[in-house]
């Protein structure tokens, strides 16, 4: 898959995602407000949060950034964003400014000679429960997005995450765990250069539940 492609691909699924990007905000806002309201007050609907982007899926330009707007700020309460296209995060990819969210298409920067290795969970460490789980490795060289997969015993990818090359860790999402059947999981990172071509992979690491 080129650079090239993966950008086109963000820019088509980020615009057909923008009705899913609301349909889960309001529910997440209704679910916390059904939460902390009560008596009368539950009768009051969720604040309409509506998101707009500043593309369609014609090409742009190298030096672009890819913005989505939120019509309002999103409370912790109401819980967050996550763009996901497929089983693939791509909310780290995007840097948020005020109630936007934006990707210069193109970014990624040259580094060292850095070696990728992996840094935590250790192998075979067990999560703690209740507690979410982070991902982290070290830096390396000529990296333009780094690639998370997380998968089951069976080696079945169940997510994936692309990040920026500055981007050395990542949080699961609290639903991994029941994703995740048979009590564990395995993962790696890959580096990806500038065509999206994979120049390095890490070995899979085991982590236990």
């Amino acid at each position: 898959m080129s650079y090239e492609t993966l950008n086109n691909s963000l820019r088509r699924s980020i615009a057909l995602m923008k009705f899913v990007f609301l349909v889960t905000a309001l529910a997440i806002a209704a679910l916390a407000a059904e939460r902390s309201l009560s008596g009368a007050s539950r009768a009051l609907p969720p604040q309409e949060l509506l998101v707009t982007a500043n593309f369609t899926d014609k090409e742009v330009q190298a030096n672009f950034a890819l913005t989505l707007t939120l019509s309002r700020p999103l409370p912790a309460l109401e819980g967050r964003l996550a763009i996901l296209i497929g089983q693939t995060d791509f909310t780290n990819l995007f840097t948020p400014t005020g109630n936007s969210l934006s990707y210069f298409v193109g970014s990624g920067q040259p580094g060292a000679n850095l070696e990728l290795r992996l840094l935590t969970p250790a192998e075979n460490a067990l999560a703690a429960a209740g507690q979410p789980i982070e991902f982290s490795w070290t830096q390396a060289s000529g990296v333009a997005l780094y690639q998370l997969e997380i998968a089951d015993q069976a080696g079945q990818v169940v997510l994936s995450a692309l990040l920026q090359s500055l981007t050395l860790n990542y949080r699961a999402p609290s639903w991994l765990r029941d994703t995740v059947a048979g009590g564990g999981l395995q993962w790696r990172v890959s580096a990806l250069d500038q065509t999206g071509a994979k120049t390095v992979e890490t070995p899979w690491r085991r982590l236990s539940f």
